[in-house]
């Protein structure tokens, strides 16, 4: 009786050759095999090489054939090393039907992307067993192990009708929670919601401004709006511990004075955390975390959280403090491939994902002996003013004085939409900021 493993080893076999099988019969088709599949998802090595053989021939001669595919191998020894002619006629003779290419060359993907998760999962619980083990560094390493798996291999094409369909099914039917999804949240300020719709998924949103002048107070005020939404959000402050993420919601959220919470809390006060606490905390939909992390780390925690009860909404605090890919790369090229990363993400994920980021020291320039500091543009951003090209939206946070109330929400890009900025109101002994616009209107 054929166990389950050993029905699993032919089904791989019987793919592998196939592959092979097909570009000796039709060699026309290599090309858009090529796009398929790679010489290192063959777990047989030989087969694997005689693929590679393929690949170079297709790309050097359009008009190869069965013949010069038998003559390099000849050449390069393979077809004595995979047992002679006789054996690679085994090979071909298997004749699978050649317009289901597609479905061998998926499925040699297929075996592949399960031996690295075989591999990975092996590789961490091995490395589990070491108490002395670092439970981040081993998760890292589990991302590193299985990044790309699952992803599509059809190089990205989707037929123009498939688009069309989807486009057309989005707007008829479908429940109210699925509309919701698809259309985003409010940002809680009406007036910024006029300009930019909302956090929509799949976007990138930019959030940067001078030190002290309220970003993460501002991240906060949109993650409670979310949440208020009955959006599931992630806050992960690299910057601030989680209780002083915490404090500045609460003072917002209660108009509590911020400054309270340096000393003993009066009964009243006392009273309305402990509401507050049992109320609004027990049912939000929001995590947090104020460890270091880095991209691949903070993409692995969202498809977690993505998997166990979803989530829309990814806020990180700040860009500058994620751990870069690569050290030795100069620092503008180590904040750009991060922001390209974080725009992956976004659309990987389907959610809304507001990044903050420093405004570079010149920036800070102001205006005469009046202590007036200049608006920020596109090229404040700290690091790499190349930051904006990946966002969908990118806001610049701005008080002409860290002593002002009067503060400017500018929408230095919007990839569709209009540019502008936002009047808002900062009440900084609330950490809130709120819309002129609506305040004027009492």
């Amino acid at each position: 009786m054929t166990s389950v493993k050993d029905g699993a080893i032919e089904a791989r076999v019987e793919a592998e050759e196939s592959v092979i099988s097909i570009a000796f019969i039709g060699p026309h088709l290599i090309e858009a095999m090529s796009a398929l599949v790679s010489h290192r998802d063959f777990f047989d090595r030989t087969l694997a090489d005689i693929w590679g053989v393929c690949l170079d021939l297709r790309v050097g001669n359009v008009d190869s054939d069965a013949r010069m595919l038998i003559l390099e191998l000849k050449k390069r020894g393979l077809l004595e090393q995979i047992g002679g002619m006789s054996a690679l006629a085994k090979i071909i003779n298997r004749q699978p039907t050649v317009t289901h290419y597609e479905y061998y060359c998926r499925e040699v993907a297929r075996y592949a992307e399960l031996r690295r998760l075989e591999y990975a999962a092996g590789s961490l619980l091995t490395a589990s067993t070491d108490p002395k083990a670092d439970p981040q560094k081993l998760l890292n390493a589990f991302t590193a192990k299985t990044e790309g798996v699952g992803n599509s291999k059809d190089a990205g094409f989707r037929h123009f009708k498939e688009i069309v369909d989807s486009v057309v099914e989005s707007k008829i039917g479908g429940s109210d929670e699925e509309d919701a999804a698809r259309v985003g949240f409010t940002t809680g300020l009406p007036s910024l919601d006029a300009l930019i719709g909302g956090f929509a998924p799949s976007k990138l949103y930019l959030l940067g401004a001078r030190t002290g002048v309220g970003k993460t107070a501002l991240a906060a005020n949109f993650c409670m709006s979310a949440v208020a939404q009955g959006k599931c959000a992630w806050f992960s402050s690299l910057e601030m511990k989680n209780a002083e993420v915490t404090e500045r919601i609460m003072s917002s959220y209660l108009k509590m004075n911020h400054r309270r919470w340096l000393g003993r809390l009066s009964d009243q006060e006392l009273l309305a955390v402990r509401e507050f606490r049992d109320t609004v905390a027990a049912s939000a939909r929001l995590w947090m975390t104020d460890v270091k992390e880095s991209y691949q780390s903070i993409r692995a925690k969202c498809r977690l959280r993505k998997s166990c009860e979803g989530l829309e909404f990814l806020i990180v605090d700040n860009l500058q403090l994620v751990r870069p890919f690569d050290y030795r790369s100069p620092k503008h090229e180590r904040t750009k491939q991060l922001t390209e990363a974080f725009k992956d993400l976004a659309k990987e994920m389907n959610i809304a994902v507001l990044v903050l980021c420093q405004l570079s020291v010149d920036s800070e320039i102001t205006k005469g002996r009046s202590g007036v500091m200049e608006e920020p543009d596109n090229s404040s951003w700290a690091d790499s003013k190349r930051i904006v090209d990946d966002a969908d939206v990118a806001m610049l946070l701005h008080r002409a004085s860290r002593e002002s109330t009067d503060s400017r929400l500018i929408i230095s890009k919007q990839r569709n939409g209009p540019l502008g900025a936002v009047p808002l109101n900062w009440a900084g002994h609330f950490q809130t900021f709120s819309d002129a616009n609506v305040d004027q209107l009492g």
